[in-house]
């Protein structure tokens, strides 16, 4: 998974918004779209756990961002998405939950997209909070349903050479807001497709009193990983576009539409070796920097600090966790495996600090005094 870039995932997300749904009928006049219920709400994970560590399986660290309240999912996979199949007013929410159960809250989220000159290669703005639904709290080991007044907004695809147009599809999210509440969701089994059931986090989840709606900006997701399907689907009924905008966008406009991508500036480059361990300054900028960071001795691939030639085989010399949030200053502690101790002995060594935030890939080289 690590593999695939989270602007592919977005690109695919949105597409698959366009292509006609396998939806069941409810009534003559509406649709139901989202999760297959009759999957078991078998997701463990929770707001106060953060989002797993599934990406990285070399950091050794099984969460990021844990101790949250809140949280809010979502899902897009083509065939159980949550995009809306149409412009509409959804009527009925309803959602599966495990034994736990705790306050819950709707939410729809827009992504808006637009053509460039290189075709293929849109950009996708995600994710803008339109509107907050009810909150509620679900029976245990039941399926609720909650009535809602909900429009959303569906608007086809632009042509590819249609470079001016931008498009925007609406999402149900779900909000769990008690820290200790698993999200309602399905785990799928291990080799199951990523472009099937892709899911986007917030941790924390967004609220009227932090992000009102219509937010004018971009509110970023911070986790970003597949294989969990929300255990959430509704009823759009029938009846005409909700609003009569023909390009209903929020005003004003997010000044870049794109997924704004983390950036990082070092005080220091040349680090002290302490009972194995190296602390390394940092600031963060443009988006929240969580993930983590590897000591290497060789650049990342695709990394976009610096440049390289990239050796065939790298070395790890430690890892750590990243959780800084944009515009601040912190700290991050890397513990030295075995190699890194060794190599660091009484000598100073030379390495690449190799950071993951999703998908973006950040290198700085640096240098380890022993």
């Amino acid at each position: 998974m690590g593999s695939r870039s989270a602007t592919r995932r977005l690109r695919s997300l949105f597409l698959a918004a366009t292509v006609t749904l396998l939806c069941v009928p409810a009534t003559a006049s509406a649709v139901t779209f989202g999760a297959d219920l009759n999957q078991p709400a078998n997701n463990p994970i929770t707001c106060a756990d953060g989002w797993p560590n599934q990406l990285y399986p070399y950091g050794g660290y099984p969460f990021y961002d844990p101790g949250n309240s809140s949280c809010m999912w979502t899902g897009s996979g083509v065939a159980q998405t949550l995009y809306a199949p149409s412009s509409g007013t959804v009527t009925a929410v309803r959602v599966k939950v495990g034994p736990v159960s705790g306050q819950m809250q709707i939410a729809v989220v827009r992504t808006l997209y637009k053509n460039t000159f290189q075709p293929g290669k849109p950009e996708i703005a995600c994710c803008v909070i339109e509107r907050y639904g009810p909150a509620f709290t679900p029976q245990p080991n039941a399926t609720t349903t909650v009535p809602t007044s909900l429009p959303m907004v569906e608007e086809a695809t632009p042509a590819p050479t249609d470079t001016t147009t931008i498009a925007a599809g609406d999402l149900l999210a779900l909000e769990v807001l008690e820290p200790n509440v698993p999200v309602p969701a399905y785990t799928a089994t291990a080799g199951a497709s990523e472009a099937a059931i892709p899911d986007f986090a917030w941790f924390p989840a967004p609220s009227q009193a932090g992000v009102p709606a219509p937010s004018p900006n971009v509110v970023s997701y911070n986790g970003d990983f597949s294989g969990y399907q929300v255990l959430m689907n509704a009823e759009m009924g029938a009846g005409a576009n909700p609003n009569p905008n023909p390009n209903p966008t929020p005003n004003p406009l997010p000044p870049v539409l794109q997924r704004v991508l983390p950036t990082l500036a070092f005080p220091k480059l040349t680090l002290p070796v302490r009972s194995g361990r190296v602390t390394l300054p940092l600031r963060c900028s443009n988006a929240n920097c969580v993930g983590n960071v590897l000591l290497q001795s060789a650049e990342q691939p695709g990394a976009r600090i610096a440049s390289a030639k990239h050796k065939s085989k790298s070395v790890t010399y430690g890892s750590g966790a990243v959780n800084v949030p944009a515009g601040a200053t912190g700290k991050v502690t890397i513990k030295l495996n075995a190699a890194g101790k060794h190599a660091t002995r009484h000598k100073s060594l030379k390495a690449w600090a190799n950071f993951t935030f999703g998908s973006t890939k950040l290198s700085k080289r640096i240098t380890l005094r022993g």
